[in-house]
């Protein structure tokens, strides 16, 4: 087919009126002429039905309600992300933001080990004692 389609084809071929010779050679020419496509696609333009009016409310409406779904999703993440940076942040400044702290961590295992090497000796010291009590207990009987 090296001429251009007439309306009357078109039409024949949108109603499916044709044969399937007709047709694959029509949409071969449709393929290769844009003049013949675009006359095609005015055609199937009146063939469409047309949408109820409220749909595009409808569609528009589950767009809004997932978009508000997917950014309160976004909202939780977000607060959660600050909750864990904001603890992060403050374990940190615990731990490195006052010197004194250090300090005491340094001391404490010493006064620990003073005071335990205390309580031995003071064990020690009551075990002789009670040793000794023993010791001269014995010697009388």
């Amino acid at each position: 087919m090296n001429e251009h389609i007439d309306e009357i084809t078109l039409r024949q071929f949108a109603t499916d009126s044709l044969s399937e010779q007709q047709q694959l050679s029509l949409l071969e020419h449709i393929a290769q002429c844009d003049q013949c496509a675009m006359k095609y696609s005015e055609i199937m333009e009146e063939h469409l039905i047309k949408a109820p009016i409220a749909m595009k409310d409808s569609i528009m409406e589950q767009k809004d309600a997932i978009q508000q779904a997917d950014n309160k999703k976004y909202f939780v993440f977000y607060r959660y992300c600050t909750k864990v940076g904001i603890g992060m942040v403050a374990s940190l400044l615990l731990l490195f933001g006052n010197p004194s702290i250090f300090n005491r961590i340094d001391s404490f295992p010493k006064k620990t080990q003073i005071e335990s090497i205390k309580l031995r000796d003071s064990v020690q010291q009551k075990l002789k004692e009670i040793e000794n009590q023993f010791v001269f207990k014995e010697d009388f009987l």
